[in-house]
């Protein structure tokens, strides 16, 4: 296994679905879980044993045991006596406990895909998170057995998805990222100057996503219906007798949602169990319009948020290069058509070109990839039997056309480094650029400075060379990066 010098690895723990990527070069590659799908359910359920179980198979069980399964916990971390009572086996969970639960499988997904164990991620948060939620998102990385997390905002972290490859960046200029996910919404103003760039304003709503919409559908359209059809009488949303019936309903407006992005109308059919051993059949049909009627006024809200960014930061639509589109719900034919509107919405171009429900993970990817790993934990990293320790100090990202890359060699069976060479060799350029045998100082120690054209990540191995020219395995054979790119800028956040 080849020891990494920086983090690569992004998580993005979202409210309703969590994806983790890792760095590939200029982008990332979004990691799959055990089911093939490049996002998992932040759900966890606790069977009486005490088993865990996360992702799909525990989202499930919240419609079919909302007693022992769990949902939606992220906008509760931070917050007192929030803990989730899980009733076959008695224990209780909070919010961060289960969190870090989501974050282990995460981990577990990458070590299954790359064989590497992952002590270090970088983990995105809404740009509204309050000081105690993104405190308790620290506690939930240490829970799930990072020994490093850095936490990057969410809107930041689609910035670097957007920008990775790009190359046609204006010098200067402003977008705007619209970021509508399952349970926040945020909306940030991002600066680009001299291939730089960074968040100057946000604005957000914690309690704003697409889960008040799949409530909307469920109050307006799905609950009226199955109350026709059965003695449920004047049940409400928050009725605590009735939580699996409308943990149900919930679950048909949330694909009844995802249907009508695609489609004009969608029926609703399913077996609704209301206590044990008595289920009824319920029958609906929702069309867009519905649809559309329940989300316009979320979606001005989001609009509204949009404007008061804007206006804060002192600038009007004509400054904007770009929306950028992020989260599951901003895929709505009506989010697009509101926000395209030069009246009632913004009328800055749209950009959706990435997969809004991967691109923040993405993004926190290619971020950590410009983020070394600490000292403290490379140091404590194991090193494979018969390998030589190289350690190598750079910048992983920035604008220097000729950055200063160090390091040292170190070996038990090694006192004095005389007569040892080491080459660095840049495999992106064009001719392919090498540093030549460099000699390595008594101590194993060298320096040099290498060449990082603009626009470019670039790829460079390292080879160690013994006294007799022979090349000797390492835990370190490259780094990508040093990179003199736009498209890996510094990242300035502002609260």
């Amino acid at each position: 296994m080849t020891m990494r010098d920086t983090i690569d690895v992004g998580i993005d723990l979202g409210t309703t679905n969590s994806a983790v990527a890792v760095a590939r070069g200029a982008s990332a590659e979004v990691v799959r879980n055990s089911r093939g799908l490049e996002f998992t359910p932040s759900a966890v359920y606790l069977s009486g044993s005490g088993s865990v179980r996360v992702g799909q198979a525990a989202r499930d069980r919240v419609v079919a045991d909302p007693g022992n399964a769990c949902a939606e916990f992220k906008l509760r971390m931070g917050r007192l006596d929030q803990d989730k009572l899980f009733e076959d086996s008695g224990r209780s969970m909070s919010p961060e406990e289960m969190s870090a639960e989501v974050l282990k499988a995460m981990r577990a997904d990458v070590a299954r895909r790359t064989g590497d164990q992952i002590e270090t991620a970088v983990i995105t948060v809404p740009a509204a998170f309050t000081a105690d939620q993104t405190a308790a998102t620290s506690r939930a990385a240490e829970l799930a057995g990072l020994r490093a997390a850095l936490l990057l905002q969410e809107p930041a972290a689609a910035v670097w998805a957007y920008t990775a490859d790009a190359t046609d960046l204006p010098d200067r200029g402003f977008s705007l990222v619209y970021d509508f996910g399952g349970g926040t919404f945020d909306a940030a103003v991002v600066k680009i100057e001299d291939g730089e760039f960074l968040v100057v304003n946000h604005a957000g709503d914690n309690s704003l996503g697409g889960k008040r919409i799949d409530w909307a559908l469920v109050e307006d359209h799905l609950l009226p219906r199955l109350r026709q059809v059965s003695d449920l009488g004047d049940v409400t949303l928050d009725d605590p007798r009735y939580r699996g019936v409308l943990a149900q309903l919930k679950e048909l407006a949330e694909g009844a949602k995802v249907e009508l992005s695609q489609q004009e109308s969608v029926e609703v059919e399913a077996e609704i169990t209301i206590t044990t051993g008595r289920a009824v059949e319920l029958s609906c049909v929702l069309t867009q319009a519905d649809l559309d009627a329940v989300a316009r006024p979320l979606v001005a809200s989001s609009v509204r948020l949009c404007r008061q960014s804007l206006a804060e930061s002192g600038l009007g639509p004509e400054s904007f290069d770009r929306v950028l589109l992020v989260g599951g719900s901003s895929q709505l034919a009506l989010v697009r058509q509101m926000l395209a509107d030069p009246v009632d919405g913004l009328g800055i171009p749209l950009d959706h070109s990435l997969d809004p429900m991967t691109v923040v993970a993405r993004g926190a990817a290619v971020y950590a990839a410009t983020r070394r790993i600490p000292s403290e934990v490379r140091k404590s990293m194991l090193v494979a039997a018969g390998q030589t320790h190289l350690y190598l100090e750079y910048e992983p990202a920035g604008l220097d056309p000729d950055p200063l890359v160090g390091g040292r060699a170190r070996a038990d069976s090694v006192q004095d480094w005389s007569g040892w060479t080491v080459e660095l060799r840049n495999t992106t350029a064009a001719p392919v650029w090498s540093t030549g045998s460099l000699p390595l100082r008594p101590d194993g120690t060298f320096a040099v400075r290498i060449r990082a054209e603009e626009f470019t990540t670039h790829t460079v191995t390292v080879v160690l060379h013994d006294p007799a020219g022979s090349p000797v395995e390492t835990d370190t054979t490259g780094l990508t990066s040093p990179t003199s790119a736009r498209a890996a800028g510094w990242v300035a956040l502002r609260p």
